[in-house]
């Protein structure tokens, strides 16, 4: 008989709805990452340097701002909220977009900077999940919890450009980009009905430190060098090619 694993199972019923809600909002950076360049290319008749430009925004200004934004969720005192409000936010950003288009001022260089802001949301979603994963469940289960999130990354990542992919095909780049939107209203929906968000961690519960260098040091963290470099670069090419489709056959 094999040994029983000595790690208990994820508390299911408020994992659930966080395991949803990244899925969600994961699926929607992908297929904004996708209609962007898209909607540049053939609406706007960007070239390849600006379609490119969009797309590595998307996730460049993810990494180049993560230390900034790990200071700021350190400061907040809800997480759950945060991650409400950067959804409603990240959903009117998107939503700018099909706007402009319809009013007929949309331009390139807002593309560029819609590319960004998503960029930098889409980063604080993500570390808000994992800053309020503990107050949701035990310390002798977030093994098991990561494990799920880091499922529905995967998921996401997978399902979010093939998503995009159809979204762009059937309805435009424009329109694809409206629904889009939706994937962030529900997210944020889910966030807001988390059970247990509320609860203070063992951490929560000991006298406040608060660095007051703590903004200049993540600042320091952005000029790390050639070191960064090398460790971003794995991820970024992957990103790359594993999200931008192949050309069309000539």
């Amino acid at each position: 008989m094999r040994p029983a694993s000595t790690t208990p199972p994820p508390d299911r019923s408020p994992l659930r709805p966080l395991v949803f809600a990244q899925l969600i909002s994961l699926t929607g950076t992908h297929v904004t990452a996708l209609a962007l360049p898209t909607l540049a290319i053939l609406l706007l008749d960007a070239g390849p340097v600006a379609a490119a430009l969009i797309f590595a925004l998307e996730y460049g200004a993810r990494g180049l701002t993560a230390p900034l934004v790990g200071v700021l969720v350190d400061h907040v005192r809800s997480p759950r909220r945060l991650l409400v409000a950067n959804d409603l936010l990240h959903a009117l950003v998107v939503a700018s977009v099909p706007a402009m288009y319809l009013l007929d001022v949309l331009s390139l260089p807002y593309l560029v900077v819609v590319a960004a802001c998503s960029g930098i949301l889409s980063g604080v979603t993500d570390i808000s999940i994992n800053a309020v994963l503990p107050r949701l469940v035990p310390a002798d289960r977030l093994v098991g919890a990561n494990a799920a999130l880091a499922g529905a990354r995967a998921a996401g990542q997978i399902a979010g450009p093939a998503v995009g992919g159809l979204l762009v095909q059937a309805l435009g780049a424009a329109l694809a980009i409206a629904v889009d939107t939706v994937s962030y209203l529900a997210s944020a929906v889910v966030f807001s009905r988390l059970r247990g968000a509320h609860r203070r961690t063992p951490s929560d519960r000991r006298p406040p430190r608060r660095c007051p260098e703590a903004p200049r040091c993540a600042a320091r963290r952005l000029a790390c060098g050639p070191r960064c470099g090398r460790a971003w670069a794995p991820s970024g090419r992957s990103r790359c090619w594993g999200g931008w489709p192949s050309p069309p056959p000539r």
